[in-house]
């Protein structure tokens, strides 16, 4: 694993930073938590279903019959984790680090809030809700930046 002197050693011009897998699967692993926390801890100050919508599986064929809280969680720390690793391919190679990135691609991964909420709870929750869509994408922001910072 590479100390953060190793990271703070990509800003000269020279030399371009990228992450090992180890790195990237860590990273998926701790900022998919993070965001799974945050959208649960969230719920119980908002009542809105938000973690639902990052969670629950019961619109998918095949797992809707498994839809347990750990099978839940085990695929959104796997689709964390892919995530991690498309940032990662899109930023290889960068020679100088910013939480912007981080920030820009949370926004980009929150727009999946207009696919998953109408399919998870069309009756809880509605899609083009100013409040419960504002919170969603400022947890991932949050999420882009803490993903970008573990890179």
């Amino acid at each position: 694993m590479e100390s953060s002197s190793d990271r703070s050693s990509t800003s000269s011009p020279s030399k371009a930073f990228t992450p090992r897998p180890p790195r990237i699967l860590l990273a998926g692993l701790a900022s998919g938590l993070f965001l799974g926390v945050l959208l649960v801890v969230l719920r119980r100050y908002t009542g809105y279903p938000l973690d639902a919508i990052l969670l629950d599986l019961s619109y998918t064929p095949v797992l809707s019959d498994f839809n347990t809280p750990l099978l839940q969680w085990a695929m959104h720390l796997l689709v964390a984790v892919a995530v991690a690793f498309v940032y990662a391919k899109l930023t290889r190679g960068l020679t100088r680090r910013s939480p912007l990135y981080g920030l820009l691609f949370g926004a980009l991964v929150s727009a999946i809030y207009f696919i998953l909420a109408p399919l998870v709870a069309p009756n809880l929750i509605n899609p083009f809700e100013t409040a419960p869509f504002a919170i969603w994408v400022g947890a991932h922001l949050l999420y882009g930046i803490v993903l970008d910072k573990l890179l």
